[in-house]
């Protein structure tokens, strides 16, 4: 009798700390608090592997975000968004080109108006129905640039996070923040697209268009949490697909084993969601 209750009585402590834990309060970074976390080392690397990417699509001019992840010799590769490059054609379930050419601008230094520009070629791109707003790109370049790795862990509620990109309208290009969310469903474009994802609310961003396809950091270790492919809310905070799906899906690429497939530009293609 004295053991069953020594044993309810462990279990009702277990229960009452896991549900302190679940009601309280998420510790949110303050933007006065920032320095704290601020890595000179971490930012410079994120600056460095991230390229500014020009889609050409006949007189159109689009622009988005990518990060170097892998290399093979000076043939390096980015990841960004899907609907950066291509549209989805949901009623046939396919992947249809919207470019003539893609380039990438990369510079050390983002005060630095003159940056290297290299054209891209897109080697692989996601389904977005499927959750899949990726995209691979790769470009020969002549000189060394770092890497970002994936990160091994999965963010946490308040976690600071570090992202550097070209959003529409902002305070520069370098955008610290924190999680707000890690299993947030959003329908994109309201065609019942649902995404898991983490949402990072970042100081500084007005107008996210153009932050696609940029890195969602951790601010400690400048490891990758997610791919940037949307934002939310009147304050904007930034959404990305957690980032093991985009090693599933690169590695689905690469063994030719991708269902959805990449089709040449139609004639007079009218994407569902154009407006």
């Amino acid at each position: 009798m004295k053991k069953t209750k020594i044993y309810l009585l462990f279990i009702l402590t277990w229960l009452l700390i896991v549900i302190v834990y679940i009601l309280l309060p998420v510790q949110t970074i303050k933007k006065e608090d920032f320095n704290l976390y601020y890595s000179e080392v971490n930012t410079q690397r994120v600056i460095s592997s991230t390229a500014q990417v020009t889609i050409f699509n006949n007189e159109k001019i689009y622009l988005c975000t990518a990060f170097a992840y892998k290399r093979e010799g000076n043939l390096y590769y980015f990841a960004t968004a899907a609907h950066c490059v291509a549209d989805m054609d949901d009623e046939n379930k396919n992947i249809i080109k919207r470019y003539d050419n893609v380039m990438l601008q990369i510079s050390d230094d983002l005060n630095n108006s003159e940056k290297d520009s290299y054209i891209a070629e897109v080697v692989g791109v996601g389904y977005e129905p499927v959750g899949d707003d990726f995209a691979i790109l790769t470009a020969t370049i002549d000189k060394y640039i770092p890497l970002l790795d994936f990160s091994g862990i999965e963010p946490m509620l308040g976690n600071c996070v570090l992202n550097v990109s070209f959003p529409a309208k902002s305070d520069g290009n370098i955008f610290m923040g924190y999680i707000t969310n890690i299993n947030y469903q959003i329908d994109i474009e309201s065609k019942s697209i649902i995404y898991h994802t983490v949402v990072a609310k970042l100081f500084g961003i007005e107008i996210a268009g153009g932050a696609s396809g940029s890195a969602l950091v951790s601010c400690s270790s400048a490891k990758v949490y997610g791919v940037v492919v949307a934002s939310t809310g009147n304050e904007v905070s930034l959404v990305a697909i957690p980032v093991q799906k985009f090693i599933d899906f690169e590695q689905k690429i690469i063994k030719k084993e991708y269902l959805y497939k990449l089709m040449p530009k139609e004639p007079g293609f009218c994407p569902i969601d154009e407006k």
